[in-house]
C-alpha cells in the first residue's frame, strides 16, 4: 500500500515545539553559574588571606636616607685618555685634488642584461654607461651612472636607483 510521506513530514514539524537553538532553563542556569564564578574569583582572594594588618607607629618609622656619592667622585676625578689609537691613518692628500663620484647600478654576466639596464637608465635622464671587466671567473659587465662632481648630485641619482630596487653603490675617486 502506498504511503504519503509528504503528509507525515508536516505532522512531524507541527509537533516539534522548539527549534533547538535556545533552551530557557539551561540558559538561566548558565548565567547564574557564570555570575557566581565571577563573584568568587573577585572576592575569594580577600577571604582567604589573613586579615592581620600590621600597624606601625609614625614614631617608630625610620627615615631611609640615600647618599649618592657619584657626583662628588665625578667632580673630584679626571680621566686621562690617549686618543692616538682612534686616529685615522689616512694618506696625506692635497686639499686641491677634486673628487668625482660614480655610482655602480649593477653588474651582470650577460652583456644583453647590462645593455637593457643602461638603456632604461638613459631613458630616465641618468648618464649611464657600461664597461666590461675581465676577472678570473669570466667577464662581468658593469652598469655605472655618472660621474658627478658633487656628492649631493650623486646622492640624488643613488636615491633614484634605490627606488627601482637596485642595490647601487657610490664610488669616490680622484678626477
Amino acid at each position: 500500500m502506498a504511503r504519503d510521506y509528504r503528509k507525515s513530514n508536516r505532522t512531524r514539524r507541527k509537533n516539534k515545539s522548539s527549534n533547538g537553538f535556545l533552551h530557557g532553563p539551561s540558559f538561566v542556569i548558565g548565567v547564574l553559574v557564570g555570575a557566581l564564578l565571577v563573584i568568587i574569583g573577585a572576592y575569594a582572594p580577600e577571604f582567604l588571606q589573613d586579615s592581620k594588618v600590621a600597624v606601625k607607629n609614625p614614631d617608630e618609622e625610620e627615615a631611609v636616607k640615600l647618599d649618592f656619592q657619584f657626583p662628588e667622585i665625578l667632580a673630584e676625578s679626571e680621566v686621562v685618555t690617549d686618543p692616538t689609537p682612534y686616529e685615522e691613518d689616512l694618506p696625506d692628500r692635497k686639499a686641491d685634488v677634486p673628487m668625482e663620484y660614480l655610482i655602480q647600478a649593477a653588474s651582470f654576466r650577460d652583456a644583453d642584461d647590462a645593455e637593457t639596464l643602461r638603456a632604461s637608465l638613459l631613458l630616465q635622464d641618468l648618464p649611464a654607461s657600461m664597461t666590461r671587466v675581465a676577472l678570473n671567473d669570466g667577464n662581468w659587465y658593469r652598469v655605472t651612472v655618472g660621474p658627478y662632481d658633487s656628492q649631493t648630485e650623486a646622492g640624488r641619482a643613488l636615491s633614484k636607483l634605490r627606488q627601482q630596487n637596485l642595490k647601487a653603490i657610490m664610488l669616490k675617486r680622484e678626477s
